[in-house]
């Protein structure tokens, strides 16, 4: 984390920078990066104010803002009233962004909630029909099992019949001899 900051502060300050040339500021690199490092202080406390829903986000953008704002005035002697245009308007695109960000995670935590519970249905229903599955073959079997029987027992008594008859010719041929 104090590395992804560090590289970040440097990003940051690099992009800061530019805006600041752009609207005219003399400074030099050194000097936006304190600037932008010196504004990066409130990280800490907008993350804890961030517990607050909207409310806190938007409290850190303010006071970003405000900061922003006066580094721009005071130290690379940009007037006041573009510094309040400029910078308004990057903060508000933030906003709009941030905004529409968290109305589509809710919408999709929404979705994402039917979705499962779609889900949970879906199991239920298969789990009870498996469960009619299995009944529905152990029916299956049972009856097949009676089949079989059925016809084991009529070979058996064909087979005892025609031993029988068997029997009775080799008796009748015994005689006759």
């Amino acid at each position: 984390m104090p590395i992804g900051a560090l590289i970040g502060s440097f990003v940051w300050g690099a992009i800061m920078f530019v805006i600041w040339k752009i609207m005219g500021s003399n400074e030099e690199f050194e000097t936006a990066y304190r600037c932008t490092a010196y504004s990066m202080a409130i990280g800490p406390i907008a993350i804890l104010a961030g517990l607050i829903p909207f409310v806190g986000w938007l409290a850190g953008m303010v006071w970003g803002l405000y900061l922003v704002v006066t580094a721009s005035v005071e130290v690379h002697k940009i007037l006041a009233k573009t510094a309040w245009m400029v910078f308004g308007i990057i903060t508000g695109v933030f906003v709009l962004m941030g905004g529409c960000t968290s109305l589509m995670a809710r919408r999709a935590a929404s979705g994402m909630q039917a979705y499962s519970q779609e889900m949970q249905k879906a199991a239920k229903e298969m789990e009870k029909s498996n469960a009619d599955m299995g009944a529905s073959a152990a029916k299956s079997a049972a009856a097949m099992s009676k089949i079989l029987e059925a016809q084991a027992k009529q070979m058996q008594l064909q087979a005892e019949k025609a031993a029988k008859e068997a029997q009775a010719e080799a008796d009748k041929a015994a005689k006759e001899q």
